[in-house]
């Protein structure tokens, strides 16, 4: 669904850019390019919700905003 899709890429453009970057790449957080490939829409939801040891705080994307980031997260493959 492109409307949900866009709608994550802009709560990532607005929430998560600054630590992963605008292209993905990475900067201080982790190159999320091909995210997808290698966890599910629930691990990255999973990871939102609760934080990473080195850095990923928890609650960053909350609620549906979280579903649309993971969503789209998860396509990148």
């Amino acid at each position: 669904d492109t409307a949900s899709s866009s709608e994550g890429q802009k709560i990532y453009d607005q929430k998560c850019a600054s630590c992963h970057g605008a292209d993905l790449k990475g900067a201080v957080g982790p190159d999320l390019t091909k995210v997808g490939a290698s966890l599910s829409k629930d691990d990255i939801l999973d990871v939102l919700k609760n934080g990473k040891p080195g850095g990923m705080p928890a609650n960053v994307v909350t609620g549906d905003d979280a579903d649309k980031v993971a969503d789209w997260l998860a396509a990148k493959k």
